[in-house]
């Protein structure tokens, strides 16, 4: 009595299996936490219990050889600190932290498995926002300056290791700051969220854009000279100039960007790659703005 009175109160849920992994027993948090009858928890098989999918933190099944109950039934050893998610049909996610512990009798024999799990959906939630902050800007829903230096330094790396082409180009919407000043910083909010929407249309997987910030954004074309990153700019430089925004009276305004590009080369780092798209960048704006400039 003493034992279930300690388990009720547990706020971790608890399971107890059996040798061939069938559930034997589990506690009012189990319960909860689960969101099944405990007659529909007891019986049921932890590989596949209940209608829900357990998954790993990168959204891929568990293998029933890899749930932590399967290592200790096979190993005989703990299993602890797993994180598991159990996406219902629905598609919604239930995060838990288990540990599986093994039980033995007298003669040290392995009789069964108790599995203990904590829901830590919430917690789990928390670290998407924190990474969505720290990595996302707000206004565009691009990746901020930050992400995409780290991202540039890999790629950079990656271009040396396989000797593939790599380019980077660095754009702004033309006369930024007199928008603002005549329309209003909301028509300037919606000026750029537009000129980054219209940025991400037809970049390939491996192509990465960016916000550097204010008007300032980036492309980094992972597999492409920028000969032939300019044939996509122009594109989309023409796109830039068929999408008006309205302002916030209503005036349709006509945005258009200037950009630069330019090589990898043996020598760069991250830096000079950034400075040379820069470079190039002005160069399009010398050379009168809305038009594409190519550093080689």
């Amino acid at each position: 009595m003493q034992l279930q009175a300690i388990l009720a109160a547990c706020h971790e849920g608890i399971i107890l299996l059996d040798m061939k992994g069938q559930i034997q027993n589990c506690n009012p948090s189990a319960v909860r936490i689960l969101g099944f009858p405990s007659i529909r928890i007891q019986g049921a098989n932890t590989a596949h219990p209940m209608p829900f999918f357990p998954i790993d933190e990168q959204g891929h099944p568990i293998p029933e050889e890899k749930h932590p109950s399967r290592i200790v039934l096979a190993t005989g050893e703990a299993c602890l600190g797993r994180i598991h998610g159990l996406r219902s049909p629905e598609g919604y996610v239930t995060w838990l932290m288990v540990n599986a512990q093994p039980v033995k009798d007298e003669h040290g024999v392995l009789t069964g498995v108790v599995l203990s799990f904590s829901d830590i959906t919430a917690m789990k939630h928390m670290e998407a926002q924190l990474r969505q902050e720290a990595y996302y800007d707000e206004l565009t829903q691009l990746h901020n300056r930050r992400y995409f230096v780290e991202a540039m330094k890999r790629a950079i790396n990656a271009s040396r290791r396989h000797g593939h082409p790599m380019s980077l180009c660095i754009c702004d919407l033309d006369r930024f700051k007199l928008i603002n000043d005549t329309h209003g910083h909301l028509t300037g909010d919606r000026a750029l969220q537009s000129f980054a929407e219209t940025i991400q249309l037809g970049l390939r997987q491996d192509d990465l854009a960016a916000r550097l910030g204010g008007d300032e954004f980036c492309i980094l074309f992972a597999h492409s000279t920028a000969e032939n990153a300019a044939q996509f700019l122009e594109r989309l430089r023409a796109m830039i100039t068929e999408s008006p925004v309205l302002s916030e009276q209503g005036i349709p305004i006509t945005l258009s960007a200037s950009f630069g590009v330019a090589n990898l080369h043996p020598e760069m780092n991250d830096e000079a790659l950034l400075q040379a798209a820069d470079n190039a960048l002005y160069k399009a704006k010398q050379e009168g703005r809305n038009r594409v400039a190519v550093i080689a």
